[in-house]
């Protein structure tokens, strides 16, 4: 039976939310959006709020593409957030990304980016 692409990224994802948890992730959302916001997790590391993007590739080049996020899209989103959830803390928050490789039906290989839109201060 073939496997099909939402079969794959399904998986792929599955696997992501394995990762951030095996790192101590407590995720809270999965797939959150509010219109045209989006996060794949929203999760705390230890004190922590962080809204987690993940992208998944299916390629025979096994490398990483460049990728950059936008600062205001991903800010506005997680005010957007904040705003309609009473119920998490006023600590800090972080912006994390999660990227896999799918090497082959049984392989992975991920990169994970903390603080992807932090200033480096």
């Amino acid at each position: 039976m073939q496997n099909t692409s939402e079969d794959r990224d399904a998986r792929a994802q599955h696997a992501i939310k394995h990762f951030l948890e095996h790192v101590g992730f407590d995720i809270i959302e999965q797939d959150w959006s509010n219109g045209s916001n989006h996060f794949d997790f929203i999760a705390y590391d230890d004190c922590c709020l962080v809204f987690v993007d993940s992208v998944v590739y299916h390629s025979k080049e096994l490398c990483f593409p460049m990728m950059s996020l936008d600062r205001e899209e991903h800010e506005h989103a997680a005010l957007v957030y904040l705003s309609t959830h009473d119920n998490v803390g006023s600590g800090p928050i972080r912006f994390d990304c999660v990227e896999l490789i799918a090497m082959n039906e049984t392989r992975a290989f991920i990169r994970f980016r903390k603080n992807v839109l932090g200033s480096g201060d």
